[in-house]
Parts: C-alpha cells; structure tokens; sequence
C-alpha cells in the first residue's frame, strides 16, 4: 500500500511541474556612462499570468542590492528590465538571480570592465 501511495505521490508532483522551467537564459549589459544595469530573461511560457517570473535577486560582489518581486512578465516570452546601479567600479561582479513562480532559477554575472 505505501507503495502505491508513494507511486500515486511522485506521478501528482510530476504532473504538476511538468510545465514549469526556469529561465533558459540571462543577458546582462551595464552603461557606465548612465549607472544603468540592462536585463534581458528568456523565460518561455504559455500564459504569462499563471507561469512567470516571480523574483529578480541584484547582487553586486556577493551583497544583496536590489529585490524585485514580480506578479507577471513583460511577455510570453520574458522580461525587459533596467536598474540603476550609480558607482560601479572596474572588478566589480553583478550577479542577478531569476526565480520562476513555478519551479527553478537561473543565475549570470557580468564583470564591470
């Protein structure tokens, strides 16, 4: 009986994620000149109300600096996004975090040249 129970279980959580993914990618640009930091995540989806990125986590050199929280994407296919990040220096390391509303995360960095 545990068995079929435990069967039963896995083929539920299955059928619940079997739609949802992370991000499939992450492309960051930073303008010294403007303190702008560009965001541009791949994230696919069907129906942008019910499956998309939930959270955009902004590190910069391990500290957290900025967390959005997100009811929705811009589109079916991801988000657009800009955060002014002013005084950024050569060596400096952003990393930005994706979180989907429905399973997984995707990380990049960019190295401020």
């Amino acid at each position: 009986m545990r068995k079929l129970y435990a069967l039963m279980f896995a083929a539920l959580f299955l059928t619940c994620i079997a739609g949802a993914h992370p991000a499939s990618g992450i492309k960051l640009s930073y303008n010294n000149a403007e303190g702008v930091l560009r965001v541009s995540v791949a994230h696919s989806v069907k129906d942008a109300g019910s499956h998309y990125l939930s959270k955009i986590t902004v590190s910069i050199n391990g500290e957290e600096a900025v967390l959005h929280r997100l009811k929705g994407q811009n589109s079916d296919e991801g988000l657009e996004l800009r955060y002014y990040l002013p005084g950024m220096k050569k060596g400096d390391k952003i990393t930005v975090t994706a979180v989907c509303n429905k399973f997984g995360s995707k990380k990049a960095s960019l190295k401020i040249d």
